[in-house]
């Protein structure tokens, strides 16, 4: 079994990149509600990749953390490191379930729509905008 020195560092290290997850996470969620993301799609599926492998490897940190304690072991900061996770899942969730996707499939839609003539212009569009704005208040 590791040495418990080991498995703080390693309950430390993970806390640590639970920090920069939450501020990607943050950061990534206020560029794309300010409208600053060139590409959202590659931006939401580089995020989603970061946490799907944090998901896979910090858990095993938490299989350490119980191992000890089973040896009658006190891990420093394990309430840290489980709330941590907590917050990941959450996060990651918030993240598959909100984050504006699109799949080649909506795309081909989309063209296949556009290609019959199923659009609006431009002029119709800003019409539709101008008629329910002047609309009472």
């Amino acid at each position: 079994m590791m040495e418990m020195r080991d498995i703080e560092d390693l309950v430390q290290e993970s806390l640590w990149v639970y920090g920069l997850l939450k501020k990607l996470h943050r950061g990534a969620w206020d560029r794309l509600l300010g409208n600053q993301l060139k590409n959202v799609q590659q931006a939401g599926e580089m995020l989603r990749a970061v946490f799907e492998v944090a998901l896979l490897i910090l858990p095993k940190v938490g299989d350490c953390i119980l191992g000890a304690e089973r040896k009658g072991y006190t891990v420093a900061k394990t309430a840290e490191f489980e709330q941590a996770m907590k917050d990941l899942r959450h996060m990651n969730q918030h993240l598959l379930d909100q984050w504006p996707a699109i799949d080649a499939k909506q795309v081909e839609e989309s063209r296949a729509a556009f290609a019959r003539g199923e659009f609006q212009s431009a002029e119709d569009v800003v019409r539709e905008l101008h008629r329910s704005d002047s609309g009472p208040h």
